[in-house]
C-alpha cells in the first residue's frame, strides 16, 4: 500500500477524489469560456477588416466628395449585413437547441 495511502485517512481521500471529479468541471467551463473569448477576439479582427473593406469600397464608389451620403451608405450596409448574420446565428442556434457556453 502507497505511504500516502496509508497517512490519509478515509475522509480525507474521499475529499481528494471529489475535488479530483470537480476539477474536471472547472476545466470544461474554462475551455469553453477561452473558446468564448477567442471566438470573439477573431470575431473582432474580422470585424475590422470588413470595416476597412467596406469604408474604401465606398471611398472609391462615390469618390472623396462623398462625405456624408458615404457614411450613410456605409451604416446601412453594416446593419443590414449584422442583421442577416445575427438572425441566421439565431436560427442555427435554435435548430441544435444549442445553449451559450457563457
Amino acid at each position: 500500500m502507497p505511504l500516502a495511502r496509508r497517512l490519509l485517512p478515509e475522509r480525507s481521500r474521499r475529499r481528494q477524489a471529489h475535488i479530483q471529479r470537480g476539477g474536471s468541471a472547472v476545466r470544461d467551463v474554462y475551455l469553453a469560456t477561452m473558446i468564448s473569448l477567442a471566438t470573439a477576439a477573431f470575431g473582432v479582427v474580422a470585424a475590422l477588416a470588413w470595416n476597412a473593406f467596406i469604408t474604401e469600397l465606398v471611398k472609391q464608389v462615390l469618390g472623396a466628395e462623398g462625405g456624408l451620403i458615404g457614411l450613410l451608405i456605409y451604416a446601412v450596409v453594416v446593419t443590414i449585413l449584422a442583421v442577416v448574420v445575427i438572425t441566421w446565428l439565431g436560427r442555427l442556434a435554435e435548430r441544435s437547441g444549442s445553449k451559450p457556453a457563457i
